[in-house]
């Protein structure tokens, strides 16, 4: 199946009234997502023509993320009543966003391994923690496709955004940020991602944001 009728599957499910967590929405979010990671090996060019990181975040992640946050928020507001039902959801969307950063970082060191590094490697300590490294010249361009070398930087840029959006989101629910490390994790992968394409600039937006978080508004402009 294509990208394209994945995606319409998938929506049609919940148009039908079917929850987030039901189980054959689940199984299309699965289905999708491996469908994406392989097009991003197999054919690397062809799936970023379609745009297939876009479609992943907005169709398999961002959607159920929305959704946790809607639910958190309202049992938080429940007070005792929603107690019970705040400890749950936040212990399943802490599981949510873990197995999604899982599948991030995993893409990131497929696509590096199939495609070649392009003049970068980025890996993760064992906190999750990304690590660019320069590449060895001969890496650049290592691998090649119907004759033009592949430039796996984007897609590496990209995940790196989304894993720090990650951490962020979840910081926001734990109502964290108090403390000086609490944005941590995300501005170390905002700023890999910056270090990966240096002209992302959704990278530096992303920072800024975080500035604001910690009140640092200087930090927010510069």
């Amino acid at each position: 199946m294509t990208t394209q009728q994945l995606v319409a599957d998938l929506r049609t499910a919940a148009k039908a009234g079917k929850g987030f967590w039901d189980a054959e929405v689940r199984e299309g979010r699965a289905r999708l997502a491996a469908h994406i990671r392989g097009r991003l090996l197999d054919d690397y060019n062809a799936a970023q023509k379609e745009g297939v990181e876009q479609v992943v975040w907005r169709e398999v992640f961002y959607r159920p993320i929305q959704e946790f946050q809607r639910r958190l928020r309202h049992a938080s507001q429940a007070g005792d009543a929603g107690r019970e039902a705040l400890r749950k959801g936040t212990a399943t969307w802490e599981q949510f966003l873990s197995k999604t950063a899982s599948w991030y970082r995993a893409v990131i060191q497929d696509v590096q391994a199939v495609h070649g590094h392009c003049g970068c490697r980025v890996t993760f300590a064992d906190d999750g923690a990304p690590q660019v490294e320069a590449a060895p010249d001969s890496s650049v361009g290592a691998a090649e496709h119907e004759g033009a070398a592949v430039d796996v930087r984007p897609t590496v840029a990209r995940c790196l955004i989304c894993l720090g959006d990650l951490a962020r989101y979840d910081q926001v629910v734990k109502e964290g940020g108090q403390e000086p490390h609490a944005w941590r994790p995300a501005a170390l992968c905002y700023r890999a991602a910056a270090a990966v394409v240096p002209s992302c600039g959704n990278a530096y937006s992303q920072l800024a944001v975080l500035s604001t978080y910690e009140g640092d508004m200087l930090g927010a402009v510069v």
